[in-house]
């Protein structure tokens, strides 16, 4: 049995007779997910308050970012985009 590694990551394992195993759907996606967004080393190289703190940092970029498109659309909307009787003066 031969396994690939990156960093401390397992990438694939081969079996004895040059097979290579594969895991599970989940576990390939729970892996892919962690390397996306977790930090090298997790959870070796960050504080334990790491998880809590990046699930709240995502809520609160995902909300800005709404916000962002809601404003945007109002005043859109505020000077006449997407209205037929709209004039190019308007906006």
């Amino acid at each position: 049995l031969a396994t690939e590694w990156h960093g401390n990551r397992k990438a694939r394992s081969w079996g004895a007779e040059g097979e290579e195993l594969t895991a599970s759907r989940t576990a390939r996606w729970k892996d892919i997910l962690a390397r996306t967004f977790l930090p090298e080393g997790y959870p070796e190289a960050v504080t334990s308050d790491y998880l809590g703190f990046q699930v709240w940092d995502t809520v609160q970029a995902l909300s800005s970012y709404v916000r962002g498109m809601l404003s945007s659309q109002a005043v859109l909307r505020g000077v006449g985009v997407g209205k037929a009787a709209a004039t190019p003066l308007g906006a």
